[in-house]
């Protein structure tokens, strides 16, 4: 975890730069794999946002 913290501080460029390549290489792998997941969150959210403007609604 020591690499995280110091390319996050700012400490070692050429880290960051790894990790941003990384994360560029890898995106396209992983996206089919999260998609159906980061959409059931969002639903949620989604859900919980209606029904909490219901229930302060009904409050009033």
């Amino acid at each position: 975890m020591a690499i995280l913290e110091d390319a996050f501080k700012g400490g070692n460029v050429v880290t960051g730069l790894a990790i941003g390549v990384g994360a560029l290489v890898l995106a396209p792998l992983v996206t089919p794999l999260l998609r159906p997941v980061i959409k059931t969150v969002l639903k949620a959210g989604l859900v919980v946002y209606d029904q909490t403007r219901v229930a302060v609604a009904e409050m009033n």
